[in-house]
């Protein structure tokens, strides 16, 4: 079964042309040049025109192909840091509260012990209030590279851990700042590229075409806005087997292709036309 993904426009054409059985030709003329009426006069936001519940039907006359909604593997990209080692992520992609205790194991040296049971207690407590807010234990993640790279929450790099997110911080600025600043210098920013079967396909469909189309107007999600995702971690962790790429999400270069390749720094970059620089 093919992937589908969302590295950049081309990569958007050829899973379109996946999805409906058509030459990526006929999908590129419509991103570039050949939108319907309805969609460029329309006068109504993307978020109104792109419905998943109907819009890849809408799309079947346009390209005269029909669109079957059949199971694929979909790609999702999840920001986070690490440390440059193929052992970070033996255990896959982690829920929030794994993950928490993972990273703030990996932290540990760089901290003083005092320090460390502060930034602890504080993490864990956040990351549980999250957790039952949100009702969804994680690994988060985007539909497109280009959200994993240019997305911000309020000012905040999304490769900074989440369990630094939260309102239990609001008393720790101090704190908060300075475990900020020494993860920065004691971790890489990464973007894990990974797969998730989809009995339907409805909404990541719909985020392609919406992804192309704000491709081709230049209005493309900025700020604390993006793309509607379609993953839904449910507290479970991502199999480090459904890993695809890992990309480094300043220069888009893949760092690793299926984790246990070696790291081949002259790999072909993910980037491509429609991207911004990293956030």
């Amino acid at each position: 079964m093919r992937l589908l993904s969302c590295d950049n426009p081309e990569d958007a054409i050829r899973s379109l042309a996946i999805v409906y059985q058509v030459d990526e030709g006929k999908v590129r003329h419509i991103a570039s040049s050949g939108w319907p009426e309805w969609i460029k006069d329309g006068g109504e936001s993307p978020s109104e025109i792109f419905k998943p519940e109907f819009f890849p039907l809408l799309m079947e006359e346009p390209l005269g192909a029909k669109f079957e909604g059949s199971p694929f593997f979909t790609a999702h990209y999840h920001r986070t840091r690490y440390d440059g080692s193929s052992e970070w992520f033996e255990d896959g992609l982690l829920p929030a509260d794994r993950g928490t205790d993972r990273f703030l194991e990996k932290l540990r040296p760089y901290l003083d012990q005092e320090t460390f049971e502060a930034v602890k207690s504080i993490s864990t407590s956040n990351i549980n209030e999250r957790v039952e807010y949100e009702g969804n234990g994680g690994p988060h993640a985007f539909d497109t590279l280009y959200d994993a790279i240019s997305a911000v929450r309020h000012g905040a790099d999304y490769s900074v851990p989440e369990f630094l997110r939260g309102g239990q911080w609001d008393r720790y600025a101090d704190l908060k700042t300075s475990v900020e600043g020494r993860i920065a210098e004691c971790f890489i920013p990464v973007i894990v590229k990974f797969r998730r079967y989809q009995a339907n396909t409805y909404g990541y469909v719909t985020n392609l075409w919406r992804y192309l189309y704000q491709t081709w107007t230049g209005e493309m999600p900025s700020g604390a806005d993006c793309f509607p995702g379609t993953f839904i971690g449910g507290g479970k962790p991502v199999p480090r087997e459904d890993f695809v790429e890992l990309i480094d999400p300043q220069s888009q270069t893949i760092l690793t292709a299926a984790v246990d390749n070696p790291v081949d720094g002259n790999k072909k970059p993910a980037s491509g036309a429609g991207f911004v620089g990293d956030a």
